[in-house]
């Protein structure tokens, strides 16, 4: 069991590398970390306040 969860987190890191930044900040919105979240807020609202 142990290998193979190990095959499978390289198998992630490995997608991860081939995938853009852009899809990889829209897969960590979903998922529920708090962390990344009011971080990606945070660039939000800075940039809707150099918009305005």
């Amino acid at each position: 069991m142990k290998k193979r969860t190990e095959h499978n987190l390289k198998a992630e890191k490995r997608e991860i590398k081939k995938r853009p930044r852009m899809r990889l900040s829209g897969a960590s919105l979903k998922r529920p970390s708090k962390f990344s979240g009011m971080a990606l807020v945070k660039i939000k609202n800075q940039r809707s306040k150099i918009k305005m």
